[in-house]
């Protein structure tokens, strides 16, 4: 009887060791029905009932850190089927009492065990779907809802299943062929953060600030131009003073190397301003022997003319010919003959280029002015 005792203890303790190891606790809804211990062999067999309560404690423990809603999903009796497992059955009752084995403690062990699998399967699930990561009944992954596994039916899924999902729920893999790329810090707004691939990453807004300074010189280029057609910019250069060079009697301005970034050929004389600054010093006179006693009158008489400068541009050569202004004046004695001259000098002149339309303001009762 002893010898028997001790083989059916020995069974007893290798299933609570298997129980143990297997790391994951289960569900306990009710009390443990062994009690007692019993050491044979010279304590080389063992039984302590307080194992199994310790084991049944540990899944107490464990079953409250389920939560509310997977405890509203999940289905008594659901996905236990390591009780089918077990070979112990029966009660053991030694010494009227003082030591019981009840082999329903371990059915109590095995469907506590698959309902803790099932419920944290469910709790890690259920998380991985709030944030858009689902699986499918092979545990494929997938970021799309159709189609995939209920958070309650996921006993189907390993937990290598669900780990890898968790790694996968924060890559953008699936979107490269939509041309869609992992965000890094410069195309995310400065102050922002996301996680790519387990790694946090912290935006400075390069992209857009790169896009605001594009922007705004695109817009700024693209107002230029339509203003430019819409009212053609105005642009003064000043080409020079009075040269003492002359082509047949006429100053001359190669224009385009003065200004390269005109295109000489769209200009007319009319681009071109002549502005007298100076007038140089001139003089006319004679002598003449006179016995006149009487009173004699001398005058001086510049008559009315116009500045006339005779601007003439080749647009085919980009020569300019401009001629000095000339400003003549006459005097002499009234009323004798022989006593009148005339003296003609030249104003010397700058030379400048204006593109675009010289609006006249005189109309309102300004001054010509460019813009």
């Amino acid at each position: 009887m002893k010898k028997k005792l001790a083989m059916i203890s020995v069974s007893v303790l290798i299933l609570c060791v298997c129980v143990f190891t297997t790391g994951i606790p289960a569900l306990a809804n009710s009390e443990i029905n062994s009690s007692g211990a019993v050491i044979l062999e010279d304590n080389e067999v063992e039984f302590y009932s307080k194992d199994i309560e310790e084991l049944d404690a540990r899944v107490e423990e464990l079953s409250e850190d389920l939560s509310d809603e997977f405890y509203s999903s999940y289905v008594p009796g659901q996905d236990k089927l390591l009780k089918n497992k077990l070979n112990s059955k029966g009660i053991v009752n030694y010494d009227h009492g003082k030591v019981i084995f009840d082999a329903s403690d371990l059915v109590k062990l095995a469907d506590g065990i698959d309902s803790l699998n099932v419920g944290y399967k469910y709790e890690a699930v259920n998380a991985l779907n709030k944030i858009g990561t689902y699986f499918k009944t092979d545990g494929t992954i997938t970021y799309e809802q159709t189609g995939t596994i209920l958070p309650e039916n996921v006993s189907e899924l390993t937990f290598s299943d669900i780990c890898m999902g968790i790694i996968k729920s924060q890559s953008v893999d699936h979107l490269a062929d939509q041309g869609i790329l992992p965000a890094i810090t410069d195309n995310l707004s400065e102050g922002s953060a996301a996680w790519v691939d387990g790694k946090l990453i912290i935006g400075n807004g390069n992209d857009n600030k790169n896009s605001y300074n594009q922007g705004y010189d695109d817009g700024h280029a693209k107002g230029y131009e339509e203003g430019e057609a819409a009212n053609p910019r105005v642009e003064c250069y000043f080409l020079g003073h009075s040269k003492t060079s002359t082509i047949d009697g006429k100053m001359f301005y190669n224009v385009a190397p003065l200004v390269p970034e005109i295109d000489c050929t769209q200009l007319t004389a009319e681009n071109f301003i002549v502005c007298p600054y100076m007038v140089n010093s001139g003089k006319s006179s004679t002598s003449k022997y006179t016995s006149i006693a009487s009173n004699v009158t001398v005058f001086c008489n510049i008559s009315e003319s116009e500045l006339s400068s005779g601007i003439d541009y080749n647009p085919e050569t980009g020569y300019l010919y401009v001629a000095k202004p000339a400003i003549t004046a006459s005097g002499g004695l009234s009323g004798v003959s022989g006593y009148t001259r005339t003296a003609t000098t030249y104003a010397d002149v700058n030379v400048y280029l204006v593109t675009g339309e010289i609006t006249d303001r005189s109309s309102t009762g300004g001054d010509f002015v460019i813009q």
